[in-house]
């Protein structure tokens, strides 16, 4: 069972000064706000799959931009040395 602070603050207040019990013990988070290795795994997990749906995403953004702006550029630079040499 995990200790509140005010059971840390006394069981510490025997072996070190009162103030320093006091402040470790206020410092200390309860026991329900921590996570544990299965929090830290599931979320580990999630952030692995995440990452690699953004990968895929990326891959699939740059393909549209190169698709779209490289036709795009080789054709304004095509127009623009078309009129350059009838010129």
């Amino acid at each position: 069972m995990a200790l509140t602070n005010v059971e840390l603050y006394e069981a510490l207040k025997g072996s070190i000064p009162e103030e320093a019990a006091r402040m470790i013990a206020e410092v200390v988070p309860p026991a329900r706000d921590l996570a544990t290795k299965l929090d830290i795994a599931e979320v580990k997990r999630e952030v692995t799959e995440l990452r690699a749906e953004m990968h895929l995403s990326a891959t699939r953004t740059i393909q549209w931009i190169l698709g779209v702006t490289v036709p795009l550029f080789v054709g304004t630079w095509g127009s623009v040395v078309a009129v350059l040499l009838k010129g």
